[in-house]
């Protein structure tokens, strides 16, 4: 016992350490049953915060990423659905066009079955425009059977009307003059009063042409939407085609003769299809 109080005074600081140190663990240990539970539970409390963070930014990542995928899968949906939209407009489109070449070619097949003349159906496939000494471009030549002087006609509104002859043939083309051309000259003939006289051109910006060297006794005789003709004279062009119709009658005191203002029978601006025209059955 004397060793131990002798220890105990020797060694007083160590042995306060000890004894504060015991009590600590006593009382450690009446306080909580599991202090090791406690522990556990403190450092989930303070991790969970952190834990729940960073479990929501890889969830957010992912679903970005998701998203990310989905936007470029719609995105390619979109453009093969866009592009497969083109091709019906296309297709469409050409659909109306072969109606519209199918229903020109039926009226020029009806309009040569009208007319008494061996032809050769030709179409127009270059225009000279702006020009008033214009002429235009057929796809038939020499090797069609197409020669130099031949009348060129078209329908419209069920008459034969007059488009032009031609002036130069290739292989395979043929260039034509037409009737508004100033430089055309046609021998015709006012159907209902039968007075004879010379269409010309006046340019391709006007929408008319003229008739000149109608006997001015005439006047009383021709009425407004008259209809005028070729007169075959000269043999230039088959008698009987329709030129235009009277659009007004000129009457000056100083001419001997009239002038007639005629509207083309033909739609010069809308002409595709032709026939060229030879002899007379």
């Amino acid at each position: 016992m004397q060793k131990i109080k002798r220890f105990l005074k020797k060694h007083k600081s160590l042995s306060l350490y000890i004894f504060f140190v015991f009590i600590s663990i006593l009382l450690l240990i009446i306080t909580s049953t599991d202090p090791l539970i406690e522990v556990k539970g403190v450092g989930i409390d303070v991790f969970s915060p952190i834990q729940e963070l960073f479990t929501n930014i890889g969830k957010w990542f992912a679903e970005t990423i998701n998203s990310i995928g989905k936007l470029q899968q719609t995105k390619l949906e979109l453009e093969k659905t866009r592009a497969r939209l083109l091709e019906f407009e296309r297709i469409s489109e050409d659909i109306i066009r072969i109606k519209q070449e199918n229903l020109q070619l039926k009226e020029l097949l009806d309009f040569s079955g009208q007319i008494n003349f061996e032809y050769i159906p030709a179409e127009v496939i270059a225009k000279q425009p702006g020009n008033t000494f214009s002429l235009f471009k057929l796809n038939k030549g020499a090797n069609d059977g197409v020669q130099r002087d031949m009348a060129v006609v078209a329908q419209n509104e069920g008459l034969t009307g007059l488009v032009g002859k031609i002036i130069d043939v290739g292989d395979n083309y043929c260039i034509v003059i037409p009737i508004y051309n100033s430089s055309c000259y046609v021998a015709s003939r006012l159907e209902i009063s039968r007075n004879d006289g010379l269409v010309n051109g006046l340019g391709e910006n006007n929408q008319f042409i003229i008739m000149n060297n109608v006997n001015k006794d005439a006047i009383g005789e021709i009425q407004t939407g008259d209809k005028i003709i070729t007169s075959g004279l000269g043999q230039l062009f088959p008698k009987n085609i329709y030129i235009g119709y009277v659009e007004n009658v000129i009457s000056e005191a100083y001419n001997s003769t009239l002038e007639i203002l005629v509207k083309p029978v033909v739609d010069f601006s809308k002409l595709e299809y032709v026939l060229i025209i030879g002899t007379e059955y």
